[in-house]
């Protein structure tokens, strides 16, 4: 019988004359090359039926080889092979057309059942190859992982749907980029969409777009995702969220390669790749939809089922967007440098925090009526979530019910709530702003219809839950809290906190805001005469919550920001120690609670020496903060803080304060993205 003939391909001469000797034992025939040029000239004599190549060589890229092997001979099936684990080169050689991609040491008995299948059938890769690799998106060194990458090369290789699958925070939409940049679509866009966290009425708009006059406030024709992704990628996250009429309009756009805009009779071309993912079985799915979407399956695994790789990965690494840090952060503590990158910090004292938290929302719930019950619950979704603004309650709206409309013991409960999820400290505060307001009636001559301490809303947005994301939403005239459970980060931001009068007395003497102030006017006092620390720009107001419905306006939340500028203000690597520890006094005015585990854990993200390094403090108006329109900004990797003077608007002739603080990487627990 003959045997089958394999080209060794590696500079190492020792383990490749140990390979020859076991493939020889195991019955193939077998050739060596130790670099490029002699597999050219083994090449060129015969063509053996499988090839193994290691990636690095003396000579040459094993990258480039495998290309010319699969331009001279399509049918020839290549195993890479490698010392390293390397997410970037694994995805390249998969893509390339590699039949596989093996590590060393080698698991000899996996390599001869490669070779059995290599030798026995053709590769199952499109030969189709795109002109560019992008740098690494994942990280790790796991079997698992490993996987992964094959399946990401294969799958950027054709233009077949993809259905990624995976737990909340695996990181599905990182490989569905990965596909993407990877892949003959890369120089056009890639278009992500969270079906889960747009309502139901408006997503058939959202995808396909709509005709003026479609429906009541189309006011003119707007294009949808699918036009927005044309000769692109287009990413729908959650597909098990689709509805069953929307489902048949996506099936039709795959079979028929068209759609229509919502009230328009005539269809569009569309030339878009589809990649979908769901965190949940999709029994919910059409049969013949699942079918045509999952044409390729890819399953990203938690980082519990892979834990070597929570070694490998690195959150510190701002560069690297991994799916291994996103989840190491979920479920192993996971922390960061203090950069942006999308990992999350959860003490392990927080889970006892979020029962106890969980229970008081039920014994809240418990205490409504059931009418209450459905107002105060919403669907957990973006829009619901960036409801909240710091207008007075007659000019916006907002999510829940308000303390005014419930009973005795719903109210009690409703404030037992928001102490449990603020801890003591933030529970005073919420006192004190309430009073504030209750202060603007009885001595300022306020309307109650604007102001008063029983217009603050509680809400829900997700159903308080042990296992699902949910959110707890305290809200009104100059207050907002933003709570996040079982979400990709555990979250107290966005928090908003604004205060008139400033001080008052009614028996007891009130200064809710004052250690803030007097935190920053410390720091300008020191900061304020360094290079760069006046900003250009005057900051009249702190804007926050959607205004207008154009949803959350984020970094800076201020009025009158100069468009496209650069006024930052100074550098925190250019300041002294003593400044430094100015900053992070600053910081814990805001963020430091002792109560609470995961706030003390963020801090340590806040104010590490790269953090703060690379945070900048800058102001305009008052370096005291004493005047109108005075105004201050700590601008960190992560941590945003903004504090302004404003002027009166129940009592003209004085000022009162406005104060924003947010993470940019978990607001809203890192949910909507």
């Amino acid at each position: 019988m003959k045997r089958t003939s394999v080209l060794i391909i590696d500079d190492d001469h020792s383990v490749r004359e140990a390979l020859a000797s076991a493939l020889d034992e195991a019955g193939y025939a077998v050739t060596q090359a130790g670099g490029v040029t002699e597999a050219r000239a083994s090449l060129s004599v015969a063509v053996p039926q499988a090839v193994l190549l290691d990636i690095r060589l003396r000579d040459g890229d094993g990258i480039t080889l495998l290309r010319e092997l699969r331009s001279d001979h399509p049918a020839l099936p290549v195993l890479m092979a490698t010392a390293y684990g390397d997410s970037a080169r694994t995805i390249a050689a998969m893509r390339e057309g590699a039949f596989d991609y093996l590590t060393k040491p080698f698991d000899f008995d996996y390599l001869l059942q490669t070779l059995a299948r290599a030798a026995t059938g053709p590769s199952a890769i499109d030969t189709e190859r795109p002109r560019r690799s992008d740098p690494p998106l994942l990280v790790g060194e796991s079997p698992a992982m490993l996987g992964v990458w094959k399946a990401i090369g294969r799958a950027a290789a054709s233009h077949a749907p993809v259905l990624i699958t995976g737990e909340t925070g695996v990181g599905k939409e990182l490989v569905a980029r990965a596909i993407h940049t990877n892949g003959p679509r890369s120089a056009r866009p890639f278009v992500p969409i969270n079906l889960a966290a747009v309502p139901t009425p408006l997503l058939e708009s959202e995808l396909f777009g709509h005709e003026k006059g479609a429906f009541t406030g189309a006011f003119s024709r707007r294009s949808g995702r699918f036009e927005a992704a044309e000769g692109g990628t287009l990413f729908l996250d959650e597909i098990g969220d689709l509805e069953q009429s929307l489902q048949t309009k996506l099936l039709r756009v795959l079979e028929d390669k068209r759609f229509e805009r919502v009230g328009s009779t005539s269809s569009l071309p569309s030339n878009v790749r589809i990649l979908t993912a769901t965190s949940r079985p999709v029994q919910s799915l059409r049969e013949d939809l699942y079918y045509r979407l999952g044409v390729v399956r890819i399953a990203v695994p938690p980082l519990r089922d892979r834990p070597e790789d929570a070694i490998t990965a690195d959150p510190s690494d701002a560069a690297t967007t991994d799916a291994a840090t996103n989840d190491a952060a979920n479920d192993s503590g996971g922390t960061s440098d203090g950069s942006a990158a999308p990992s999350c910090t959860r003490d392990p004292g927080t889970a006892t925090r979020d029962a106890e938290v969980l229970a008081a929302a039920q014994a809240f719930l418990a205490a409504l009526t059931e009418a209450q019950r459905t107002t105060a619950v919403l669907a957990h979704t973006r829009a619901n979530a960036e409801q909240w603004s710091n207008l007075p309650t007659t000019m916006v709206k907002r999510n829940g019910v308000p303390l005014s409309q419930m009973s005795t013991a719903a109210a009690d409960a409703a404030i037992a709530l928001v102490k449990k999820a603020t801890s003591d400290q933030g529970g005073t505060l919420f006192s004190e702003l309430r009073a504030a307001d209750e202060y603007l009636v009885t001595n300022g001559g306020a309307s109650s219809n604007d102001y008063g301490k029983g217009l603050y809303y509680i809400s829900f947005i997700g159903t308080p839950s042990a296992t699902d994301a949910w959110m707890l939403q305290v809200a009104g005239h100059h207050l907002a809290y933003n709570f996040s459970y079982n979400s990709q980060c555990t979250s107290a931001t966005p928090l908003f906190d604004a205060v008139e009068p400033k001080t008052w007395n009614d028996g007891t003497a009130h200064a809710p805001l004052e250690n803030q102030r007097a935190a920053l006017t410390a720091l300008l006092a020191s900061v304020s005469s360094a290079s760069g620390a006046k900003l250009s720009g005057t900051y009249s107001d702190i804007l926050t919550g959607p205004p207008a419905g154009s949803g959350d306006t984020k970094y800076p939340n201020s009025l009158n920001y100069p468009t496209g500028t650069s006024d930052r203000g100074v550098l925190g690597s250019t300041l002294t120690s003593e400044q430094k520890a100015l900053v992070k006094t600053a910081i814990e005015a805001w963020a430091k609670n002792p109560a609470d585990p995961n706030a003390n854990a963020l801090l340590g993200l806040y104010e590490s020496d790269e953090a703060l390094n690379n945070t900048y403090i800058g102001y305009s108006g008052s370096s005291d903060l004493s005047t109108q329109n005075s105004y201050v900004r700590i601008d960190g990797p992560r941590v945003w803080i903004e504090f302004t003077v404003q002027g009166g608007i129940v009592y003209r002739g004085q000022t009162h304060y406005h104060t924003i603080c947010r993470d940019k990487v978990s607001d809203y627990g890192a949910e909507f993205k």
